[in-house]
């Protein structure tokens, strides 16, 4: 049996070509929100593990549950008028994905 040393070089595998259109990041939901920019006034937009929008006064985050076939949409802000702000934010950014899914907030 021939060492590691004495085989023939593999061929490397271009992993863009062997999966084609499915390897391409820009068709994940969260890298479309990222480029289109629909969260105003946002001071940073996170998109590992779904989308995690942060303000000076609060944060919005949508993200797949771990344990059930459903998406977590949570906020939190100082103020009453920031919640409403970045509730209708999230509203605007997420209806177009899918517009006649129900966001019961």
């Amino acid at each position: 049996m021939p060492t590691r040393a004495e085989r023939p070089a593999q061929r490397a595998v271009d992993p863009g070509a062997a999966l084609g259109a499915r390897g391409r990041r820009a068709a994940c939901p969260g890298a479309k929100l990222q480029a289109s920019k629909p969260f105003p006034g946002a001071e940073r937009v996170l998109t590992i593990d779904g989308v995690r929008v942060e303000y000076a006064d609060g944060f919005g985050l949508a993200r797949a549950s771990n344990t059930t076939p459903v998406i977590v949409i949570r906020f939190e802000a100082d103020n009453l008028a920031a919640l409403e702000r970045i509730k209708r934010d999230f509203r605007a950014a997420l209806q177009p994905l899918k517009p006649d899914a129900p966001l019961p907030y």
